[in-house]
């Protein structure tokens, strides 16, 4: 549930409680009896809404993206095999390895969600390789100021490993 679903179940319920500590006390006025009328409908409304609503029913999975998920050879595109195959966070994971042991001099500055990009002409559904590539990584060189740095990432999705890993000045 969101916060406001949150809000309104509170405030029913601190209704709900004011009204039922009201009438405990022995409050001669109306004003308890209200806030318990308020406070239940409240949360019964909240309640129906909640769980009791029809959603619509879970649409059918397309096969061709279930199977482009489990396999990388299923995939039609390069873009849906990056979007896809359920393979593609290794390989983001071990590039980034691969490209932290690159660093000579100290370690490298990465981003979290590092080698996003690819070429989309690459065809990696068939070859088995993709090229991965961060323009936004920086290395620090031998004087110790942090140089941005080009790193590609070729990884084979057949045996996920690296293939192979450098980098380039910007």
């Amino acid at each position: 549930m969101t916060t406001v679903w949150w809000v309104i179940v509170g405030v029913c319920a601190l209704s709900l409680f004011g009204g039922l500590l009201g009438i405990v006390r022995g409050s001669s006025a109306g004003e308890p009896f209200t806030l318990v009328l308020f406070g239940a409908l409240g949360l019964a409304a909240v309640g129906y809404f909640t769980w009791g609503w029809e959603s619509a029913p879970p649409q059918p999975k397309d096969p061709a993206v279930e199977a482009c998920r489990q396999d990388f050879r299923k995939c039609t595109t390069q873009d849906q095999l990056v979007d896809t195959y359920q393979g593609m966070r290794e390989a983001h994971t071990t590039c980034k390895q691969a490209a932290r042991k690159l660093a000579r001099f100290g370690d490298a500055d990465l981003p979290f969600y590092a080698f996003e990009t690819y070429f989309p002409i690459e065809k990696s559904f068939a070859t088995g390789q993709i090229s991965l590539v961060e323009t936004e990584a920086k290395y620090q060189n031998a004087y110790g100021a942090m140089q941005r740095v080009r790193v590609k990432c070729v990884y084979d999705l057949t045996n996920k490993t690296v293939v192979e890993v450098n980098a380039a000045p910007q």
